[in-house]
């Protein structure tokens, strides 16, 4: 008896999503440039006419992984402040281990959205990302405040001046190799200011983060 081979329908909203997941591993492991929507739409076992009955272009899938790369990285700083049972000290060390974690999970697409050809994408994380970033950092600071772990007056301010100096100072981080001097530079200054904006004792954070990470 002859095999019947059977397609599996999927609802538009499946079918929408992976297309977006297969693109972002193809944008991270190939690159930006080295993927084609042939490539995306090979590995989905879908015609290419479907791809742009959802997306217009591949420039307009990428907008949208960017979007979900913003939205995941706010619902992990989320996730850390909303935890249970943790002081604001072993969250801040969270939120560095998330950070570090994240940047080199997704290095190749982070490396292309901030080359100066993307402008547009990089404006979109400069405008959205920190602002939606300092919520759950300043819920972090307050507990610490009321734990008197933190002394500073400003929650908020302090939240999100600590984003803007962290990305000036590991501007470019991703490109530069992890264990590396220039790395650890970058992250010991920037656990310094850390530390200065929160009003804490010297080496607080960094001796935490030294114990965690070994």
């Amino acid at each position: 008896m002859e095999a019947v081979s059977i397609r599996i329908t999927k609802s538009p909203e499946e079918r929408k999503k992976e297309l977006v997941d297969i693109a972002e591993k193809l944008f991270i492991t190939k690159g930006y440039e080295q993927t084609a929507v042939s490539d995306i739409v090979k590995q989905a076992k879908v015609a290419q006419g479907t791809f742009y009955y959802y997306f217009k272009t591949k420039e307009e899938i990428l907008d949208v992984i960017t979007e979900r790369f913003i939205k995941s990285n706010v619902e992990g700083y989320e996730e850390i402040a909303n935890e249970k049972g943790s002081d604001a000290l072993e969250k801040i060390i969270k939120i560095f281990q998330f950070s570090s974690s994240f940047r080199n999970n997704r290095r190749g697409l982070i490396q292309y959205l901030h080359e100066d050809k993307n402008a547009h994408l990089h404006l979109k994380f400069e405008r959205k990302l920190p602002v939606m970033m300092a919520e759950p950092l300043s819920k972090i600071i307050y507990q610490g405040i009321q734990e008197k772990i933190f002394n500073t007056p400003y929650p908020k301010e302090a939240a999100k001046a600590f984003i803007g100096i962290s990305a000036m100072v590991m501007q470019g981080i991703y490109e530069i190799k992890q264990g590396s001097k220039e790395h650890t530079t970058m992250l010991l200054a920037t656990i310094d200011f850390l530390e200065r904006i929160l009003g804490v004792e010297s080496d607080l954070i960094l001796n935490a983060y030294k114990k965690v990470e070994g």
